[in-house]
């Protein structure tokens, strides 16, 4: 299944949200967020979501994975920029 996402908003230096368009969820939307602060930059996800599963798997092993995946990406991202 290929995964089909559209930026629905940008604001340069500051945010991109992707929307799915087609793909592993009924819905998913990814805010991707940046702010200065001394010394660096502080980067965030948002993410709102409902998948295929019952509402009870979503709470529990949906986001177990999503904590799992960004785990992963944060530390990929540290090793990149240290």
């Amino acid at each position: 299944m290929l995964w089909e996402l559209e930026i629905i908003r940008f604001e340069k230096d500051h945010l991109f949200t992707d929307l799915q368009k087609k793909g592993f969820f009924k819905y998913f939307e990814h805010t991707h967020r940046c702010e200065p602060v001394e010394g660096g930059t502080l980067y965030f996800d948002e993410i709102t979501y409902r998948s295929f599963f019952p509402e009870w798997v979503d709470e529990t092993l949906t986001q177990y994975e999503f904590n799992r995946l960004f785990k992963v990406r944060q530390e990929r991202m540290l090793g990149l920029l240290c």
